[in-house]
């Protein structure tokens, strides 16, 4: 009898010590679990990332002003050796940017794609198959301001004839970047609604530097400019300036009235960003806010602004993302109503 309880004694400790090592495996593995998470999981950043190169996709030509900034932005990164890994830019352009963001939409688990995006960018559009969801805006970079000018020998002196007309004047021609459902001409609208003119007549144009010239070959009235492109004509005086779509007036343009003085409170500026794909987790998007934070406060880049004619205009992703969903917002609304 007492040899069999020792017996099943023995058994017993046998028993509960492998539970004890079963547990212990468990535990090690939840720590581990964790441990990955953390490093490769949503709560964190990929292990070493980044450790390879970035793929900077742009949605426009090379040469133009975003395309600028994307390269400018991976240059400064590197030079000023806040990361190491190069950016590799690809021009993807159509569909004024759509297909650039298209990619990202269909690869949006990827840390390693980004995107530059002027204003509040794609994902608006009803009609389209991209949401804002399949994206993450990260932070923004840099701003132009906005220029309501026209031909030197245009009749319109000053913003409030130009608003006056646009109300009794029908064929007064207007013209947009891209087409009437685009984003310009859902600017054109705001101030439409705000000045009280019932009917704007937009005639869409391929690019800002085609707008220049329709304006001055008499093709069109007026349109929106930005300092890059037409400064070089307000120095020879071949275009008049009315307005800034400022809150204040440009510093480059002290004499030029803000629309808000012509009695329209309406505002806009041509602010560009960087994005990545919705499912990115949360820790890199703040890795590279943390990082172009930095970027932008070099001097390299504050005399790129300069030279280009931009501003500086960094807002955190919190502040980014506020932005983007409001003129989104507004945007997809105005395009709705269009369908109507």
């Amino acid at each position: 009898m007492g040899k069999k309880m020792k017996a099943g004694s023995f058994f017993m400790v046998l028993l509960v010590t492998a539970l004890m090592l079963v547990l212990a495996a468990c535990n090690s593995s939840d720590e581990t679990s964790s441990s990955e998470k953390s490093e490769g999981g949503s709560e964190g950043l990929p292990k070493n990332y980044p450790n390879k190169s970035i793929d900077a996709l742009v949605g426009y030509a090379p040469g133009g002003g975003q395309d600028l900034i994307m390269r400018t932005t991976g240059q400064i990164l590197n030079e000023e050796e806040i990361m190491k890994q190069p950016f590799v830019v690809t021009n993807k352009a159509g569909a004024g940017g759509r297909i650039a963001s298209e990619e990202v939409a269909k690869q949006k688990d990827n840390p390693y794609k980004l995107i530059v995006i002027p204003e509040y960018g794609t994902g608006w559009d009803p009609r389209i198959n991209l949401k804002f969801s399949d994206f993450k805006p990260i932070a923004s970079l840099a701003t132009s301001e906005l220029f309501i000018y026209v031909h030197k020998d245009s009749p319109y002196e000053t913003m409030e004839e130009l608003l006056s007309s646009l109300k009794t004047e029908k064929d007064l021609t207007i013209g947009t970047l891209g087409p009437v459902d685009g984003g310009e001409a859902f600017k054109w609208d705001v101030i439409r609604q705000g000045a009280g003119i019932e009917k704007l007549n937009f005639v869409p144009m391929a690019g800002a530097s085609e707008s220049l010239t329709a304006v001055l070959g008499g093709q069109i009235d007026t349109t929106l400019g930005v300092l890059p492109v037409m400064k070089d004509y307000i120095k020879t005086g071949e275009v008049r300036v009315l307005a800034v779509l400022s809150e204040e007036r440009s510093k480059d343009l002290p004499d030029v009235p803000t629309l808000k003085e012509a009695g329209v409170d309406v505002t806009f500026n041509r602010y560009t960003g960087i994005w990545t794909g919705g499912d990115v987790p949360d820790a890199v998007v703040n890795y590279w806010a943390e990082n172009l934070k930095k970027m932008t406060e070099t001097d390299t880049w504050k005399e790129f602004l300069a030279n280009r004619g931009l501003s500086p205009y960094y807002l955190d992703t919190e502040e980014y993302t506020k932005l983007i969903e409001t003129e989104g917002s507004k945007f997809k609304e105005y395009v709705e109503g269009l369908e109507q």
